[in-house]
């Protein structure tokens, strides 16, 4: 009978380590990845659900400061949401330009020049739809609306602001 010999080579034992080492390395890689995915998804949601709520928030408090009728709201809301898409998509535009810049690097009177260009984007969009909301309400409304959206956010910022001291911890 022939006798298998288990002496190996520290060379043999040293590249099975290695091949240890990749393995958990690799499990380790895939399973912070995955985690990190769900956080990224749970949070994404998260905010859909956020803005979601937002909206119907805001949906609830206009129809009722402008007080349409059944008829009115049928026909404004699709202008509104549209109007509503523009704006946000001009309000991201902004955003990521300003990330794009570093204040260090930023020319003062470049991004006036940007500043005064974008409000005058944000103008053509009121002044569009401001023709397609009379549509479907009166002026008188319109007025109203332009109003009572700006009171809409700055009752939320409050009420941000109100939860977020409410979270902090006292400071005595």
């Amino acid at each position: 009978m022939k006798e298998t010999s288990f002496n190996h080579s520290s060379t043999d034992l040293s590249s099975i380590g290695r091949y240890l080492l990749i393995i958990v390395v690799v499990f380790v890689v895939v399973f912070t990845t995955q985690a990190q995915s769900n956080r990224d998804e749970h949070d994404s949601c998260k905010k859909a659900e956020l803005l979601e709520k937002y909206k119907s928030q805001k949906i609830a408090y206009l129809t009722d400061k402008l007080s349409l009728t059944p008829d009115e709201a049928y026909k404004f809301w699709p202008f509104y949401n549209q109007y509503a898409d523009e704006k946000a998509v001009l309000h991201r535009k902004i955003v990521l330009d300003i990330k794009a810049q570093k204040s260090s690097e930023r020319d003062p009177d470049a991004s006036l020049s940007k500043m005064f260009a974008y409000k005058e984007e944000e103008l053509a969009i009121e002044k569009k739809y401001t023709s397609k909301f009379k549509e479907a309400i009166s002026s008188e409304k319109i007025l109203k609306l332009f109003y009572h959206e700006k009171e809409f956010k700055k009752k939320l910022v409050e009420k941000m602001n109100s939860r977020m001291k409410s979270k902090r911890p006292d400071k005595d």
